[in-house]
């Protein structure tokens, strides 16, 4: 037990993960906390309620995001310390990486602090090699318990993929029904008409940013609209009845939640044409009209994107994605100004506008849009270009009948 003779602080605290809510029952922090502070009580000692921490939905690998037990930590480093007595139910609600958890003790038992597992009423020793070593059998024990936990829930998740059935949050455009032990996704009629009209904005040749846009107006919605939602509504398959599953996966790295792309030959695809909203023919308009756009944007010497490409033709400025200005590398847009303008120009501000147009002129810079115009210029004096199916451009054959509108 501890020091006798006199009053012994106890913060007590609890974790419980995703994987073990699944299986807490009735152990859940709540429970984990009331238990805790009946084994101070029944201890004679006296509970410090500022420090009855919880973290709950948190991975026992991830030390860094836990903010109950950043705080027990700060407690411990603070002279004179709040406490004495660290209680928990066992040593893997500190963690469940054996190397971090032995991290968390050392730090506790240098601070004079003694750790109790209310579980079996022993205290955690930490001084001796022998000691340490038991630690780290039982943090072994503990990581290899995640570790399992954790494969079979990647197991059971790409079986349920495989079997048509739901297996994360829903698309736009569904719902999902428990059938039995499973759960299916069903047509959402009312969403799948947005849907539609999402499509064939952009096979109209609208970019991502005019589609949220429009949709925001039409078919608002309270979580609103966003780019990235319109974005991954248009390459999702599961609109042509194509159901796809293990596009992204999470990096076991302590619990971080970190996630990395997977090889499409490891995806997994399943037919579900019960799911279809849209045609063949939709689908492939979009996806022809995204990577049409995508070839004209400005590439970097490694191949990247020098910007996000809108996916779209209809635009309201002529340059936009495809041209830079050569001094500060920002895209020429009409209406936009350069990032210098954000930070010295808000709104309403007219002398700082004009301090910065003369910024500009200085710079021997184009006022920002004025360069298309540039452009569009010289190209009506040197005749009309068109382009044929294979993307090569060359001059408008000439008009019968009458000058032209443009002459140079």
């Amino acid at each position: 037990m501890a020091d006798e003779g006199c009053q012994v602080i106890a913060a007590v605290y609890a974790r419980l993960s995703k994987e073990d809510t699944r299986t807490a029952g009735d152990n859940g922090t709540a429970r984990q906390l009331e238990l805790g502070r009946a084994f101070v009580v029944k201890n004679g000692w006296t509970v410090n309620e500022s420090y009855v921490l919880a973290d709950a939905g948190v991975s026992g690998a991830n030390f860094d995001h836990r903010p109950g037990l950043v705080r027990l930590l700060e407690g411990a480093r603070q002279k004179p310390r709040p406490f004495d007595i660290v209680v928990v139910a066992a040593i893997d609600r500190i963690g469940r990486e054996q190397v971090a958890t032995s991290g968390v003790l050392k730090q506790l038992t240098r601070a004079g602090i003694q750790v109790w597992c209310y579980q079996d009423g022993q205290r955690v020793l930490f001084n001796t090699p022998t000691q340490k070593f038991m630690v780290g059998v039982g943090g072994f024990a503990a990581e290899e318990y995640r570790d399992a936990v954790r494969g079979k829930t990647i197991a059971t998740l790409r079986k349920k993929a495989t079997e048509g059935h739901a297996t994360g949050p829903t698309a736009f455009g569904y719902r999902n029904e428990k059938q039995g032990s499973h759960t299916v996704r069903v047509i959402c009629e009312e969403q799948a008409v947005v849907v539609r009209r999402a499509f064939q904005l952009a096979a109209d040749g609208h970019g991502d940013d005019r589609v949220r846009n429009l949709l925001t107006t039409e078919h608002p919605r309270a979580s609103g609209w966003t780019k990235n939602a319109v974005r991954r509504m248009l390459s999702n398959e599961v609109y042509i009845g194509t159901s796809v599953y293990g596009k992204i996966r999470n990096v076991d790295d302590d619990g971080r939640g970190t996630r990395e792309p997977v090889p499409e030959s490891e995806w997994i695809r399943v037919a579900a044409p019960e799911l279809r909203i849209i045609s063949d023919e939709l689908w492939q308009q979009v996806q022809d009209r995204k990577a049409k756009t995508r070839a004209h944007y400005v590439r970097t010497p490694g191949d990247k994107l020098a910007g996000k490409p809108e996916s779209g033709v209809v635009a309201r400025y002529m340059l936009s994605g495809i041209a830079r200005c050569g001094v500060c590398g920002h895209d020429d847009n009409a209406g936009r100004v350069p990032p210098e303008a954000v930070l010295l120009s808000p709104a309403g501000s007219q002398r700082r506008r004009l301090l910065l147009e003369q910024r500009w002129r200085a710079d021997g810079r184009a006022r920002p849009g004025r360069a298309g115009g540039a452009v569009r210029r010289a190209a009506l004096r040197s005749g009309p270009v068109v382009e044929d199916d294979q993307g090569a451009r060359r001059p408008a054959p000439a008009r019968a009948g009458g000058p032209s509108r443009h002459p140079g």
